[in-house]
């Protein structure tokens, strides 16, 4: 996933990332949860990459009470309001990149001219969107099969690999050009 972070940095200087915050999980040891957020890490690792240095007032965390668009608008607007400057947002989805960009309108910022705006899913959403969004395409599909094979293969009582990668792929449109 960190794939899309160098496009935004090549093309900009400050990214803001807003994501969800983690909801609690059940602490037992089968459902512990002991990954990093991966798209957070990837972000990371491509602004380390870049020579960037992170700093934690970039990454929003939405409270996940309200819809994505709405909560992400929100946010996007405090930001920009707050005059803390930025040249790309990177959204936790389409539906969010979505409200991003109408928040970014109504306070006279514009994708790409003004702000390149990139999200995850790759969604109708991204397509809707005027302009049309980049999106990084999580392929759904093969991420079904691949868990149907797994279901499959526990029924059977086979052994399972219990880390699988699915491929990705970034989606350029005008949001990022």
């Amino acid at each position: 996933m960190a794939r899309m972070y160098p496009v935004l940095l090549r093309k900009s200087e400050t990214v803001l990332s807003p994501r969800k915050s983690p909801r609690r999980k059940l602490n037992t040891p089968r459902l512990k949860r002991t990954r990093k957020n991966p798209r957070l890490e990837g972000y990371k690792k491509a602004l380390e990459e870049a020579g960037i240095a992170f700093d934690p007032l970039y990454v929003l965390n939405r409270t996940g009470k309200g819809s994505s668009e709405q909560e992400t608008g929100e946010l996007i607007m405090k930001v920009m309001k707050e005059g803390r400057k930025a040249d790309s947002i990177i959204t936790s989805s389409d539906r969010a990149a979505f409200g991003a960009m109408k928040a970014l309108g109504k306070v006279g910022f514009y994708s790409p001219e003004d702000v390149k705006l990139i999200s995850f899913d790759n969604s109708p959403y991204s397509t809707m969107a005027s302009p049309s969004i980049t999106s990084l395409d999580r392929n759904p599909a093969s991420l079904a099969e691949k868990a149907c094979q797994i279901l499959l293969d526990l029924i059977e009582g086979k052994e399972v690999n219990r880390e699988n990668i699915i491929g990705v792929s970034l989606v350029e449109r005008d949001s990022t050009r």
